[in-house]
């Protein structure tokens, strides 16, 4: 089979391959006339490999429409961000995946971490503080009885006589575990040494709160981290797109835009009105690159996950050598130094599947 799909493409190598265009940052990009983009990169090669001549022509921006173009014969090569669907497996052939995707929630950051933080720390640890403070103003009075007030240790300041000097005392033992002089009475050195053992206590309490408090803020940042978290909420989705049904499915409720840049740019002027955008994964990075001033950010939520592909004509003389040299640039590792150079790290993998 791999020697007879070369023979095919080497019978067709005098003619140029029109390759379709469907504008879909980062995988195509189009800009003052010259086009780049991963699929674009990745195909680039694989015409290198196999020595084809092409040129390039924009395609719909509608991905069933060119797609329905590639079966009316304009174009012989579609790029985009294809997923090989049952609309069209009849009548158009599409390659081997070159990366899997996924649909995600591009979503509003929480502004008041402050005020998020100080209801985590109210919420789980709210009760011990207030069993320490209590326990401190017990241990107070107690020394302020004992080792002052009746008079056993004599005091050269009258200011130091005052429950308030023994409260100071107290928060340096509980705080330093010493004092300037030790007590001179037996039970004020029991005092304090509670002091001390309780000040242990409420340093615990405080590192607890504050790491408590940052994993579980940190936790909170992500209000998507289960499908049934998208129930009730508003979010806007590309028009004749999986994800408005998906939304719908999950008890969401789905705002059609023409675009996802068009709902990207809804989402940013409508914050108060919506709870997201569902794009795919890359496109997500892309519109977080060009716009980093946004306090906007991308779910770890799988919607969906979807394998991108190219499209050909159906019975198409190159789909097994463009195949053939997609497992190449696979083996090689030049597929995934071209996907890391547009996606980096991709949601804890990198570009392979």
């Amino acid at each position: 089979m791999m020697s007879a799909s070369i023979a095919l493409s080497a019978e067709e190598s005098g003619k140029t391959i029109r390759v379709g265009l469907v504008s879909s940052p980062p995988f195509v990009v189009s800009e003052s006339g010259k086009s780049s983009g991963l699929a674009v990169e990745l195909w680039e090669e694989a015409a290198k490999l196999n020595g084809w001549d092409y040129k390039y022509q924009a395609a719909d921006k509608d991905p069933s429409k060119a797609l329905a173009g590639l079966e009316e014969n304009q174009y012989d090569i579609l790029l985009g961000d294809f997923s090989p669907t049952v609309e069209f497996h009849n009548s158009v052939d599409f390659t081997q995946p070159f990366i899997i995707s996924h649909l995600t929630i591009l979503y509003q950051k929480n502004h008041n971490v402050f005020i998020k933080s100080i209801e985590i720390i109210g919420e789980h640890f709210l009760i011990p503080l207030f069993w320490v403070i209590l326990v401190f103003v017990v241990m107070s009075v107690l020394f302020w009885i004992i080792e002052i007030k009746r008079k056993k240790v004599e005091q050269a300041d009258p200011q130091d006589r005052r429950v308030t000097h023994s409260g100071w005392l107290t928060s340096i033992a509980m705080i330093q575990g010493e004092l300037p002089e030790p007590p001179k009475t037996m039970g004020g050195r029991l005092v304090m040494l509670s002091s001390m053992i309780v000040g242990i206590f409420l340093s615990a309490i405080v590192t607890a709160a504050l790491t408590t408090s940052t994993t579980l803020l940190e936790g909170d940042k992500d209000p998507y981290k289960h499908l049934s978290d998208v129930e009730d909420k508003v979010l806007l989705v590309e028009k004749e797109s999986i994800a408005g049904p998906m939304v719908s499915q999950l008890g969401g409720h789905s705002v059609e835009t023409e675009s996802v840049n068009d709902g990207f740019r809804m989402l940013i002027n409508n914050l108060d009105q919506y709870d997201g955008l569902v794009t795919q994964y890359p496109l997500g990075r892309q519109l977080l690159a060009e716009n980093k001033g946004k306090k906007l950010a991308l779910s770890k939520l799988n919607l969906r996950s979807d394998l991108l592909t190219f499209a050909a004509q159906k019975d198409s003389p190159y789909i097994h050598s463009l195949n053939y040299a997609l497992m190449t640039m696979r083996d090689a590792g030049t597929s995934k130094a071209i996907c890391s150079k547009y996606l980096g790290v991709f949601v804890g993998r990198h570009c392979e599947f």
